[in-house]
């Protein structure tokens, strides 16, 4: 699965049934958590461990949830993701 549909999925499964929609709005949660919207297209092993652990965890503030529980420890994501935080 790319990032559009690790990304999209949870979108889709929420009633946001146009790709175009969804291709929108992940190009926007990609914008502003850092990356570039062409990234969508990529696969999350193509990253490095600590990059592709992140983007398992952005799909959830698309869906403007109330309460996020990340279990894992910053220090398990690399350098360039830790000094975003």
């Amino acid at each position: 699965m790319t990032l559009l549909d690790l990304v999209g999925e949870p979108l889709l499964v929420h009633g946001m049934r146009r790709r175009r929609d969804r291709e929108e709005r992940v190009a926007d949660l990609l914008r502003r958590v850092g990356l570039r919207p062409e990234y969508m297209r990529r696969f999350p092993h193509a990253f490095r461990r600590g990059r592709a652990t992140a983007h398992r965890h952005r799909p959830r503030p698309g869906l403007h949830p109330r309460l996020v529980v990340a279990d894992e420890p910053v220090s398990a994501l690399d350098v360039s993701v830790q000094a975003r935080s």
